[in-house]
């Protein structure tokens, strides 16, 4: 069983003797800078964590899968619906590689609320929980499931404290610097897999790292993958990717009433199989 641990250290508050030999983070708190550099935003922002999953992200997360979209010879300029894009750095990289109609940036969680109080930061999801108190040496996460004790006695202490809040409260925008002002053609949009699209049907669809077992039961998986065959125009493509060690995705092409596989990237994805049954 992996034991987890609530309570980290501050990279800010401690030498780096300590911090490489201990549970350590960067500090969340330089968010609030408003002349923030990039490497420092995405460092910061993969500290967050939404139930059971970090904001993690990397400057590139799936190299070989956008290598092979940027190859594909559209028919014409594909709108492109990007899932669970985290703070939109990959989708960067692709906007800049494709000629599109218009790009959706999507995820579950955009933004988060924040209050300062007593040499502390509150963090606050939109359901006004609290998910993350930081201080210049420690950081406290919620999730104290199988976490290793005293630890787990010590977080569910801190939170026992913290009532949900009500407050107008300031925003973090968890979105890419480069992003933040983006507008015409590129369209950031808070969107929840587990429901109907809202906008325009897309003719490339791209879900990275959230159709899993590590996110989802196989019945919301089925359930996130007919939202997004409505969502996607026919003729069109979709894409599912997995890079937890290894880059694994699958480009799928989707006709009125056809399925087939485009490619596979080293074995394909996770969902390939429950993805095609549910077609």
């Amino acid at each position: 069983m992996r034991m987890r641990m609530p309570i980290k250290l501050n990279k800010q508050g401690w030498p780096r003797f300590v911090t490489d030999w201990l549970p350590s983070v960067d500090n969340p708190n330089c968010l609030i800078n408003e002349d923030i550099q990039d490497e420092e935003f995405i460092a910061a922002a993969s500290v967050f964590k939404f139930g059971e999953t970090f904001k993690t992200t990397d400057n590139i997360r799936y190299p070989i899968t956008l290598d092979a979209l940027a190859r594909i010879n559209y028919a014409s300029p594909p709108v492109v619906l990007d899932i669970g894009a985290s703070i939109g750095i990959t989708s960067l990289n692709l906007i800049a590689r494709l000629d599109f109609q218009r790009y959706y940036i999507t995820d579950l969680h955009l933004d988060i609320c924040y209050e300062r109080s007593h040499g502390r930061f509150y963090y606050y999801d939109a359901d006004w929980n609290c998910i993350l108190i930081a201080t210049k040496r420690f950081l406290f996460y919620p999730d104290t499931k199988d976490a290793v004790f005293p630890f787990s006695w010590i977080a569910r202490k801190k939170f026992s404290k913290v009532l949900p809040s009500t407050k107008n409260l300031p925003k973090v925008i968890l979105v890419h610097p480069a992003l933040k002002d983006a507008e015409g053609d590129i369209v950031i949009k808070k969107y929840d897999v587990l429901t109907k699209w809202p906008g325009e049907k897309a003719d490339l669809i791209i879900a990275a790292n959230i159709l899993s077992n590590d996110h989802f039961s196989d019945q919301n998986i089925r359930t996130a993958v007919r939202n997004i065959f409505s969502a996607l125009k026919k003729p069109g493509r979709f894409v599912v990717v997995n890079n937890k060690s290894v880059e694994k995705s699958t480009i799928f092409y989707v006709r009125e009433g056809e399925i087939s596989v485009e490619m596979d990237i080293n074995g394909g994805a996770e969902a390939r199989s429950l993805i095609l049954q549910s077609f």
